[in-house]
């Protein structure tokens, strides 16, 4: 008994080394959290980073529209309908629909869920809002790149140009872990975001240009 009882010990502590290496490489990937449809809205948002180290995606557009006459269709329509501008690129899937758990998008504190082609969603709320600007928190982003996002905070901004207006819009993601994480999405919102972005502007002048009698 003695023998038998001293070959499990040894085997244990041989295999115990090797146990904790599996363990802890595995927290190096942080799986998104992943809620059922109607609980998402009482996800928490997280709290922004005080010192982020954010990977930046930026778009902008100018419109043949004064600013004083875009920001009314910005605030009634522009932002509200944002989704439905984001059509899919071929490495980001478009928006099919949004679904406003709480508020009706307009005011600090509205929140909604966008769900993309590719049946995957993403929370967003207002943080804060102006006559000609707006910065809207989004995390709980289900889809692969997720893994490695906490959040990201979206700034709108118009201004004024000889020409009309300019929209300038910029995504700021905040990775989970760092240095890794941060280098898995440099590529992704750098390049294919962006473009995902630029294209959703172009569409949105677009609309406002028609919306308001200027073809």
């Amino acid at each position: 008994m003695k023998g038998s009882r001293r070959i499990v010990l040894d085997a244990i502590w041989v295999l115990l080394p090797a146990a904790l290496v599996l363990a802890f490489s595995g927290c190096s990937e942080i799986v998104p959290t992943i809620a059922p449809d109607g609980q998402q809205a009482a996800i928490t948002p997280p709290l922004l980073n005080a010192s982020p180290r954010y990977e930046t995606a930026s778009a902008l557009v100018d419109v043949p529209i004064p600013l004083a006459a875009f920001a009314r269709w910005f605030d009634r329509t522009g932002a509200p309908e944002l989704g439905s501008f984001l059509k899919s690129t071929a490495t980001v899937p478009g928006v099919v629909r949004s679904e406003p758990p709480m508020g009706v998008w307009r005011d600090p504190g509205d929140r909604r869920k966008l769900i993309f082609v590719d049946g995957a969603s993403v929370l967003e709320q207002i943080l804060d809002k102006g006559p000609r600007n707006m910065r809207v928190e989004m995390w709980d982003l289900e889809n692969k790149t997720g893994r490695y996002i906490a959040y990201a905070v979206e700034n709108f901004a118009l201004s004024e140009t000889p020409t009309g207006t300019r929209v300038t819009w910029i995504t700021d993601f905040e990775p989970k872990v760092q240095p890794p994480d941060g280098w898995m999405i440099r590529s992704y919102v750098g390049e294919d975001y962006r473009d995902f972005m630029q294209r959703g502007l172009n569409a949105m002048a677009l609309r406002a240009i028609s919306d308001l009698g200027l073809r």
